[in-house]
């Protein structure tokens, strides 16, 4: 049969597609929300790089996010 010859890329590019599938939502139920409070705390702490200024930033997103 003639698609003998598109097997080896046919299974590739399912395989790909499978992986690209798995991480996409891999990072979305594990990662997504975590780098979202990140940005957040940076978004809040501004210019201001100091441990402090982190600690500050973190609790008041962190509390808010409890609410």
């Amino acid at each position: 049969m003639c698609m003998d010859r598109f097997d080896p890329y046919f299974t590739g590019f399912i395989m790909s597609v499978c992986f690209f599938l798995t991480t996409a939502v891999f990072y979305i139920l594990v990662f997504h929300e975590r780098d979202q409070t990140g940005y957040e705390i940076m978004m809040c702490m501004g210019d201001d790089h100091s441990r402090e200024k982190y600690e500050e930033c973190r609790i008041f997103v962190l509390s808010r996010k409890k609410e």
